[in-house]
């Protein structure tokens, strides 16, 4: 006998199921065999996981430590190579306000820099051609009572190998004698260049500017500091209110199983 002939509707229906079937067969094979590449090429994943293998590779060459003794007396002394660079600028820093050789022209985009590093006296002086050199018994002067003071505005330079007059140098706007010009190196001299030189009414002057720019100075950090300390305070203060508040009103919303306030209450 021969079959039943499909209608129309139901040849369609048997397509479509047909169709679907297939669909999912190569959807099955994709999945446990994957898509063929042309050879020479690489995915874009592949050469995703190349690159984090080869920079996971370059990661670990320079996290191996050295095992030579060299190398761990080295680290030893140095925890950081960054750290020892900015030590290296600081240090670079406070010669350049300790040194008065050292100062730039315009001192008074720096002065307040200076005055608060403030007269150093180096002890550790180098010898001229003729073997000769500094002596620190000049940083003290002899007074007629015969007590002893002490010359703060007496530095000496170790990259010039000579001495200047710190208040002069920063404050003497018409500068007359060596140490306030280009500093002086006569040690032979020296005691008759330092008496004409305290007794000269620029350098009477440049002290009584020093002193007053330091009172000025260090009210003015004073000041500063108070500001910041009632400032601290405030903000400590109102803080305190509103975490007083914020737990009020968590109290409150937990009573009325409210748990809308937990993400506010995390950034404090």
């Amino acid at each position: 006998m021969d079959p039943k002939k499909l209608s129309g509707a139901q040849s369609q229906k048997r397509r479509v199921l047909k169709d679907l079937e297939d669909q999912k067969s190569a959807g099955v094979i994709k999945k446990y065999f994957g898509t063929p590449t042309p050879s020479g090429l690489q995915t874009t994943e592949e050469k995703d996981e190349e690159s984090c293998s080869s920079q996971s590779d370059v990661h670990l060459k320079l996290s191996e430590p050295s095992t030579s003794k060299t190398s761990l007396e080295e680290d030893s002394n140095t925890p950081s190579g960054s750290v020892a660079f900015d030590e290296t600028i600081s240090t670079c820093e406070n010669s350049a306000f300790t040194d008065p050789a050292l100062w730039p022209k315009l001192i008074s985009k720096n002065i307040d820099s200076i005055l608060d590093v403030g007269p150093v006296q180096d002890v550790d002086f180098k010898k001229d051609a003729y073997n000769r050199h500094f002596s620190s018994a000049f940083y003290k002067r002899k007074l007629d009572s015969g007590e002893e003071q002490t010359r703060r505005w007496f530095v000496y330079s170790s990259s010039a190998n000579k001495v200047f007059c710190f208040s002069c140098k920063l404050f003497d706007k018409n500068p007359k004698t060596s140490l306030a010009l280009g500093g002086s190196d006569d040690w032979t001299h020296m005691s008759n260049i330092l008496q004409s030189h305290e007794t000269s009414s620029g350098h009477f002057t440049a002290q009584q500017m020093w002193t007053e720019t330091q009172l000025r100075w260090k009210s003015k950090h004073a000041i500063d500091q108070n500001y910041q300390y009632l400032m601290s305070r405030e903000r400590r203060h109102w803080r305190s209110v509103m975490e007083r508040l914020l737990h009020i009103v968590q109290f409150l919303a937990e009573a009325l199983q409210i748990d809308f306030l937990q993400p506010i209450m995390d950034i404090f």
